[in-house]
């Protein structure tokens, strides 16, 4: 049950910062009731509430065409994988925190800037107030069972290629590929792996940590991926983020460092004559070359036609 006190904070402080705005207040239930005396508090406070059950209207629907009342699957029609036509982007990363989501809304842009017309599923699950679907709820449902949800989400995407017709699919992909250790664990990249047995990308963005990295660093991960995921890395992003790994094992927890835009510009000028793609999405420039280098892939695979 959500916390009511806690709710109470956040709409005081979004109250304070936001003045004279309206605020929306989004809850995801999976069922579970909620509180009269929070309904009560949102009414006073005119705060507008989105109630969604198991994510967005489309991958509710798909809950309920496979699973029984409980949320768990009576039996799975197929283990079949349907293809995909539709072009697909993963954004996926070492971790949270790795600009991730910044990469997805900065595609979002340049495609329909340009004219293509985008489907998407973001990393994060208030993804519908940007206009598109957010990573689906029974990925997080631990009684669906893997195999399962690695059929439904190829499904969703089935089903969203078919319905929407779009030009592109971006899929952002929640957490990590790997654990960082016994501790910061990333659900131990178990999402990565689901999705990519689920759908198969024509281009793979991946996103890290800043470190005073050598060209090696990317050619492992590139290897790892490849051999872990069944496909290669196309490009990187360097965030302008330093995972801060002393002070986190010392207090258990992610602790994370933010570094100026401008110093991981001028990191990643040294790799520019080397073989290694490697873009800062905070920076426009360089959010450019990585759209265009990405309309570049896509048509070498004679997948898009260029507008």
């Amino acid at each position: 049950m959500i916390e009511f006190d806690l709710i109470k904070k956040c709409i005081e402080y979004a109250k304070e910062i936001f003045k004279g705005k309206d605020i929306q207040f989004s809850i995801t239930t999976n069922g579970t009731l909620i509180n009269k005396k929070i309904i009560r508090y949102f009414v006073k406070n005119k705060v507008n509430l989105t109630i969604s059950l198991d994510g967005p209207k489309e991958v509710h629907d798909k809950n309920r065409r496979f699973c029984n009342g409980s949320g768990t699957f009576d039996k799975i029609i197929s283990e079949s994988i349907i293809k995909i036509s539709t072009p697909i982007i993963f954004v996926l990363g070492v971790a949270q925190k790795t600009q991730k989501f910044e990469i997805q809304l900065a595609l979002r842009e340049k495609f329909i800037n340009e004219g293509y017309k985008v489907s998407q599923i973001g990393s994060r699950r208030y993804s519908e107030f940007l206009g598109f679907h957010s990573f689906p709820d029974f990925m997080y449902n631990h009684s669906i069972g893997e195999i399962n949800k690695i059929v439904l989400f190829n499904r969703l995407i089935a089903q969203i290629e078919m319905e929407e017709k779009p030009d592109v699919i971006i899929i952002g992909i929640p957490g990590g590929v790997m654990k960082l250790n016994n501790i910061m664990t990333n659900k131990f990249g178990v999402f990565s792996y689901e999705i990519s047995q689920a759908v198969t990308p024509d281009v793979a963005i991946f996103s890290t940590f800043y470190e005073d990295y050598t060209p090696e660093y990317f050619m492992r991960i590139n290897n790892s991926i490849k051999y872990k995921l069944g496909y290669e890395v196309d490009c990187f992003n360097l965030a302008n983020v330093q995972f801060d790994w002393d002070n986190a094992h010392e207090v258990q927890r992610p602790v994370y460092l933010t570094l100026s835009s401008k110093f991981i510009d001028e990191k990643i000028e040294s790799f520019k004559q080397g073989d290694v793609p490697l873009f800062n999405v905070l920076n426009e420039s360089d959010t450019e070359n990585m759209f265009r280098f990405i309309v570049d892939k896509l048509s070498d695979y004679s997948h898009i036609e260029i507008i």
